[in-house]
């Protein structure tokens, strides 16, 4: 094995889009229909548990990469995300808007999306989602469909 070869910067992101899809997993161990029901976790019983491993891969390849782009934040935002660590994915939006970077409309869905498990109270839940709708505008960022569900969603779990 050669050390100190370069890497080209898309095959990088495109590991990282992969191990936070997966959260470092081999994907013969990851269940779709079993994340599928966890990303649209209505029953407030039960909150999603986080799962993220942030030890894992991921991370390492994240915390490698010197020049963080749009494309790295908005993988490992999704990923955090996804897998229940909601502090951690808030964390890289607030980071990314601060080195101001352009995220995609799927990174604000998913911010969009955990809003309800970042807020204590239903008031702080709806200026949250109201500031993050308003960043979008702000960056020229337009909404989707999946916006608007997204959006629907967390007030139906008010």
């Amino acid at each position: 094995m050669k050390e100190n070869v370069q890497i080209d910067s898309e095959i990088v992101h495109d590991l990282l889009d992969l191990a936070c899809f997966y959260n470092s997993q081999n994907e013969e161990n990851v269940d779709p229909y079993d994340l599928f029901y966890k990303s649209n976790h209505l029953d407030d019983e039960q909150p999603l548990q986080n799962t993220w491993k942030n030890d894992g891969f991921a991370n390492q390849l994240f915390d490698s990469i010197e020049n963080k782009t749009s494309r790295a934040y908005s993988s490992m935002i999704l990923g955090t995300g996804k897998y229940g660590n909601f502090e951690r994915s808030y964390e890289l939006y607030q980071q990314a808007l601060e080195a101001k970077l352009r995220l995609n409309v799927e990174t604000y869905n998913s911010i969009l999306s955990i809003c309800y498990n970042l807020k204590s109270t239903n008031e702080e839940r709806w200026d949250e989602m109201m500031n993050i709708l308003k960043t979008m505008n702000k960056n020229q960022i337009a909404p989707n469909t999946e916006t608007l569900n997204t959006c629907l969603m967390q007030i139906f779990k008010f």
